[in-house]
């Protein structure tokens, strides 16, 4: 395809001339993979011409309409992106340093719940440690952080601890607190996220402060 062949162009359209094509052309190619119609090597034909930047913000584009969509995604669909995310983490993990944003992209598809937990769990962690963090999208991903707390209070602290060491400020993670500002807390039974969330008294809370 010789649109990929292109990459990195450099152009961009529309009357600002603010949208980049080669996004656009990733999106496109991203689209048409999962959808099981266009072939996994022309997607690997364009990550290999792609700076981080303009992988990450392809792979940030695969998270958003899992996040923003009502619908589960099928089954062929979720195991088509979740190659594509084992493939892409794997080529972060051989480049190390290399691949900041592109890793913390994949807190908007963890954000989601929309494949495999299990899967989720284990890339996500592995996203965090070859990213630095996720202090992009970092208040998606302790939303889904807190939402497994009850059934996976392990993960769900270490994941906590990986998210706050990996923010760039204070900023980062200042609406993650509790009323009292605590950014972990664990309650007696799961919790609604309501207006009046009904989880029951807390069985532990705490902050983490920079040393």
């Amino acid at each position: 395809m010789a649109t990929v062949d292109r990459v990195p162009s450099g152009d961009t359209f529309d009357i600002a001339g603010d949208e980049d094509i080669d996004e656009k052309v990733g999106e496109h190619l991203v689209v048409l993979y999962w959808r099981g119609v266009a072939p996994g090597s022309l997607l690997d034909r364009f990550f290999q011409q792609a700076d981080d930047n303009l992988a990450g913000a392809v792979m940030e584009y695969v998270g958003r309409p899992l996040l923003n969509s009502e619908d589960e995604a099928t089954h062929a669909v979720g195991q088509r992106i979740q190659k594509l995310w084992d493939q892409r983490l794997e080529t972060i993990c051989d480049s190390t340093g290399e691949h900041g944003r592109e890793a913390q992209a994949f807190a908007l598809t963890f954000a989601a719940t929309r494949l495999d937990e299990e899967w989720e769990l284990r890339a996500f962690d592995r996203a965090l440690q070859l990213g630095g963090g996720a202090s992009r999208f970092g208040d998606f991903a302790i939303e889904r952080v807190a939402q497994i707390a009850h059934n996976e209070p392990v993960a769900a602290t270490r994941l906590t601890l990986e998210l706050l060491r990996g923010s760039d400020t204070d900023w980062d993670n200042l609406a993650w607190g509790d009323a009292d500002g605590s950014p972990i807390i664990i309650h007696a039974k799961p919790d609604s996220y309501d207006a009046e969330p009904g989880a029951g008294d807390r069985v532990a809370c705490g902050v983490i402060e920079r040393s």
